[in-house]
């Protein structure tokens, strides 16, 4: 496969930075509880991916490219945010394995009848004595 020209690999670059800050905002929200905006910031995610799989089939590895400065800083740069797009997917994993445990853990107690109703405050009025 030929070397990748240097504007495939700067949209490459520029996608896997724009997915590295979706999964920052989506980790925001999903800390937030604000599951639409998780959902979008997912929306989004799947759309850069969908996009950096278009350009693959149109760009190989650096080749006789990568001596070329200019492409070379571009590599770089396009490989540091692979790493973090890495990083901060293990890291929403972690979130989305800890919410889906919280969420397991108060329907437990759901089903014991130890959750306050719904609209309480977190108060349970049945054990408040008059």
């Amino acid at each position: 496969m030929g070397a990748p020209s240097w504007g495939v690999v700067e949209q490459q670059r520029q996608l896997w930075e724009e997915l590295a800050a979706e999964l920052e905002r989506a980790q925001a929200k999903l800390l937030a509880r604000d599951l639409p905006g998780f959902a979008a910031c997912t929306h989004r995610q799947r759309a850069c991916c969908e996009q950096l799989a278009a350009l693959a089939g149109r760009a190989g590895e650096a080749g006789t490219a990568a001596g070329e400065g200019r492409v070379a800083a571009i590599l770089a740069a396009r490989d540091a945010a692979r790493r973090q797009v890495r990083h901060r997917s293990r890291v929403q994993g972690a979130l989305l394995r800890r919410a889906l445990h919280s969420l397991r853990i108060l329907r437990h107690l759901a089903e014991l009848g130890a959750c306050p109703p719904a609209g309480s405050g977190g108060r349970d009025p049945r054990r408040e004595e008059g």
